[in-house]
């Protein structure tokens, strides 16, 4: 099942935090994950550096117009473990622009939970 799918029928539940939180205990991180909406993938450009990964959403937003969202992504690592990272991301038409060259396994199989920040 595609880490998309799985988390959409859960809709983040209790034991979707618990995987996600199993060796990192948060309470604010489990808050936020409930209360974040998920953002549909959209497009990957993945042609600027994860170091600057702030900079390049800002970049693209002057660049499309598209929005700034702060929040996670969400994806299974090769061993099929859950994984969490912050992140910055542009969402435009309601969709996920990625303009951030990602070190995941798919990124058709990730997720996006997150706010507009612009």
């Amino acid at each position: 099942m595609s880490i998309r799918k799985f988390l959409l029928e859960a809709k983040l539940s209790k034991d979707v935090v618990t995987e996600l939180l199993r060796d990192r205990p948060s309470k604010s991180l489990a808050r936020s994950i409930r209360r974040l909406p998920i953002i549909p993938n959209g497009k990957y450009i993945g042609n600027m550096p994860a170091a600057h990964c702030e900079t390049n959403t800002k970049k693209y937003k002057r660049l499309t117009g598209a929005d700034v969202y702060e929040g996670y992504l969400i994806w299974r690592d090769p061993d099929g473990e859950l994984m969490i990272v912050s992140h910055t991301f542009n969402v435009a038409n309601g969709k996920v622009h990625e303009v951030t060259k990602l070190d995941i396994p798919k990124w058709s199989d990730s997720t996006y939970i997150g706010e507009n920040k612009s």
